[in-house]
């Protein structure tokens, strides 16, 4: 094991760890609402070994709308993560209620190869 994990932004800005990314295995787990009628939820995914989202690689999110209305914690939105034998990571997020889901796959290696290169230019204002 590596000593990276993959996990989900709390709505403090913690990073809360869910598997390895060695790990070839599913794992499921319930996030809810932080709002009395809240109608979307949004689930941010990043990998890395620190205890804040700022010390972690953003993988991508996840948005879950339509909610229906409910009092703070009530609705229930499953996500599923996993990493497979090639270490493509597949997220799902599904809020059984109103059947809206949404998913994200990317290869953890194409993550690994570090920041993108972004062209050079330079932008010239007018007047």
């Amino acid at each position: 094991m590596n000593g990276q994990q993959i996990g989900i932004k709390l709505a403090d800005g913690s990073f809360y760890p869910v598997l390895s990314e060695g790990d070839h295995i599913r794992k499921r787990l319930v996030v809810t609402t932080i709002r009395d009628n809240q109608e979307s939820v949004q689930i941010d995914l990043y990998k890395g070994a620190g205890e804040v989202v700022d010390e972690t690689d953003y993988i991508g999110t996840l948005m879950i709308e339509n909610i229906q209305p409910a009092p703070m914690k009530e609705p229930e939105v499953e996500v599923v993560l996993g990493v497979d034998e090639q270490g493509n990571f597949e997220a799902t997020a599904s809020d059984a209620v109103t059947g809206e889901s949404q998913s994200l796959s990317v290869s953890l290696q194409s993550l690994s190869r570090g920041p993108a290169e972004y062209p050079e230019f330079e932008l010239e204002r007018e007047g």
